[in-house]
C-alpha cells in the first residue's frame, strides 16, 4: 500500500480518536496472566457512566430525558 498524506479531516478524525482513547486508557484492567492469555478487561465506571451516555445521546438526537 502506497504511503499518501492524511487529509486534513483524516487528521482530525484521528486526533479524536487518540483524545478519546487516552482518556478512557486508565479504565482497562489485564488480567493477571496478561502476559499468557493477551486478554484484560474495561473496568466499568457504574451507573453514573449510562446515565450520562443516555442523556448525551439523547441531547444528540434531540430528545428530552
Amino acid at each position: 500500500m502506497p504511503n499518501r498524506e492524511l487529509t486534513e479531516e483524516e487528521k482530525k478524525i484521528v486526533a479524536e480518536t487518540v483524545t478519546i482513547g487516552l482518556e478512557m486508557q486508565h479504565r482497562f484492567r489485564p488480567e493477571p496472566l496478561y502476559k499468557l492469555t493477551g486478554k484484560g478487561y474495561m473496568k466499568s465506571e457504574g451507573v453514573t457512566e449510562m446515565v450520562r451516555l443516555k442523556e448525551e445521546a439523547a441531547r444528540a438526537k434531540g430528545v428530552a430525558r
